[in-house]
């Protein structure tokens, strides 16, 4: 995929989930000065991991774990730790003397304009000021809402404190909206250009409808606009964007292209191939540079539409899978694959193995604490 950036047990089947992982510990820790009930009591064996307290109640809040584990033991209920919640994380203290986190892989709430915490939602919409965007998104991502050939803007996000951009030549359509998804009709002849909007940045396809529209497709570079950071290559294959200090603070993952051929065992893309990227310098600054493989539009197994796709990932969480037949780092990919996998395009019919890795950044918050219990929530999509 290309945009700007989260086992089975018969060998003929496989089973993808979403990177929007979600994980609950139960902590067995009690902040220094809180006195939440008799030293000699013995705690109360922990309720299940739950997510929130009782919708029929109100929620009861504190600012810190010392307070709000007095408040818990005090009412008997859970209370949220105010200064404990982020984009990826929220924390309650138990009246049992226990804390319980929820943590995502990719971001789940802002902060809004008022300063509260709101759920994200990457839902697009036409605004006021003549963008398009979602109406709620972790990093201010804004589309074009159509233009003329005298403007390159696409799309922008904001990281590292300024604005990131990426263009497109020539005279944009209005796109048509479709939850987060955002489809500019003909941006080529017989081209359509689709960016969706994702929770860590954005992803793009370019959608080729028929053969004759691939033949101005050899080389495809797209203006970006990166302010201070600097353009590089990842090692593993991708493309980065680094800051002052050299941290990479946006990723563009290994790109790939297929076909409408789709595998009836894996739903998956059949046919696929590489679609190779660098940074290149252009008259305006520098261009983001997709080379799709000729070789692959013009063979006659291929049936179209013919896909094209990149993404672009803010701050990623680095989950990711491997699979027997994969040589490119997947840390991008918007889907994780666990079990058996047919890959028959890489050069294995049956029997491919896959596995995913999954990263939460827990930090110093949980060191020395002991947890009860952790569950790990992920949504399958296909089996």
């Amino acid at each position: 995929m290309v945009g700007l950036v989260v086992p089975g047990n018969t060998p003929s089947r496989g089973r993808r989930v979403t990177a929007a992982v979600v994980t609950g510990l139960l902590v067995a820790a009690t902040p220094a000065g809180a006195s939440i009930g008799p030293a000699q009591a013995a705690p109360a064996p922990p309720p299940a991991v739950q997510s929130t307290p009782a919708a029929a109640e109100q929620a009861l809040e504190a600012p810190d774990e010392a307070a709000a584990a007095r408040l818990a033991y005090r009412t008997r209920r859970d209370v949220l730790v105010t200064g404990m919640t982020s984009e990826t994380s929220v924390t309650y203290a138990r009246p049992d003397g226990t804390f319980q986190s929820t943590m995502h892989l990719s971001p789940v709430r802002i902060r809004d304009q008022a300063g509260t915490w709101a759920e994200v939602d990457l839902t697009l919409e036409r605004r006021s000021d003549g963008s398009v965007r979602p109406r709620a998104h972790p990093r201010e991502l804004r589309l074009s809402a159509g233009r003329s050939a005298s403007s390159d803007a696409l799309v922008e996000v904001r990281v590292a404190g300024q604005r990131v951009e990426l263009g497109w030549r020539g005279a944009l359509p209005e796109p048509v909206l479709d939850g987060d998804r955002a489809t500019y009709r003909d941006v080529r002849p017989g081209v359509d250009l689709v960016v969706q909007a994702q929770r860590t940045g954005f992803e793009y396809f370019l959608i080729v409808k028929q053969p004759s529209a691939a033949a101005e497709l050899t080389d495809i570079g797209m203006p970006l606009h990166t302010g201070t950071l600097s353009p590089a290559e990842r090692l593993g294959g991708g493309l980065e964007l680094r800051d002052a200090t050299g941290a990479a603070v946006v990723q563009v993952p290994p790109a790939q292209m297929w076909d409408a051929a789709v595998d009836p065992l894996s739903a998956e893309p059949a046919r696929r191939a590489d679609v190779p990227m660098a940074f290149a310098t252009s008259a305006g600054g520098t261009d983001l540079v997709l080379r799709p493989a000729r070789a692959f539009f013009d063979d006659p197994a291929t049936v179209f539409p013919v896909t094209v796709d990149p993404s672009v990932s803010l701050a990623p969480a680095f989950d990711a899978f491997v699979q027997d037949t994969f040589s490119s780092d997947q840390s991008g990919a918007s889907m994780l694959k666990l079990g058996y996998v047919n890959d028959a395009d890489d050069g294995c019919a049956s029997s491919c193995r896959a596995r995913s890795f999954l990263s939460f950044g827990v930090g110093p918050t949980y060191w020395d604490a002991k947890v009860v219990r952790a569950e790990l929530f992920l949504r399958g999509i296909w089996e």
